[in-house]
């Protein structure tokens, strides 16, 4: 198992996220699966706690993927700012980003496609959920994802349009392009 640790704090602050990440450790093989995740993330709730996003992330944080080894701790932030009001699935834009923040880091540590070790680390039926506002629980259902991702990457030429942005970004000192498959999972029935 490899790890690496890096200091500081991977920001994700935008107006549409606000929320940061620290990532000081996160240990994984070869092929990208995590096996040790050891993390905080804040969100700012501005001026006053009403409505704690961060929360709220915690219960999507795990996303579709293996929570084995996990320790996430979820902080707010106080500042001079206005409140957001929630609407429409509060916390799980954040939750997600923060999570595929870290698998595009471990791709990129590892020089590997984003979405092979997002596929490396998919749950599968019977993995455990991470317990944020319910008790620890198996996975009940076979999770869909490793279907759904084959789906997309045929019907969407996935890998020929991968080769065409490698091939456009090696051309192209200065503007480059990306491509991605972000799998989301609302965890609530």
């Amino acid at each position: 198992m490899k790890y690496v640790k890096k200091s500081g704090v991977l920001s994700l602050y935008d107006p549409h996220v606000n929320c940061s990440l620290t990532f000081p450790q996160v240990g994984f093989d070869s092929a990208g699966r995590i096996g040790k995740l050891n993390t905080s993330y804040f969100c700012d709730v501005g001026f006053c706690p009403n409505d704690l996003t961060s929360l709220y992330a915690a219960e999507h944080i795990q996303n579709v993927y293996k929570a084995v080894g996990w320790e996430v701790k979820a902080g707010f932030l106080m500042t001079n700012t206005a409140s957001c009001t929630t609407m429409r699935a509060p916390g799980s834009f954040q939750g997600i980003s923060l999570i595929e923040h870290v698998m595009e880091h471990i791709a990129h540590e590892l020089k590997k496609d984003a979405l092979a070790v997002r596929e490396a680390n998919l749950m599968e039926k019977d993995d455990l959920l991470m317990p944020i506002f319910f008790p620890e629980a198996p996975l009940d259902t076979e999770n869909l994802m490793p279907v759904l991702i084959k789906e997309l990457k045929s019907s969407g030429d996935y890998d020929k349009r991968k080769l065409a942005v490698e091939k456009y970004n090696n051309d192209n000192r200065w503007k480059k392009r990306g491509l991605a498959v972000v799998a989301a999972r609302y965890p609530f029935k």
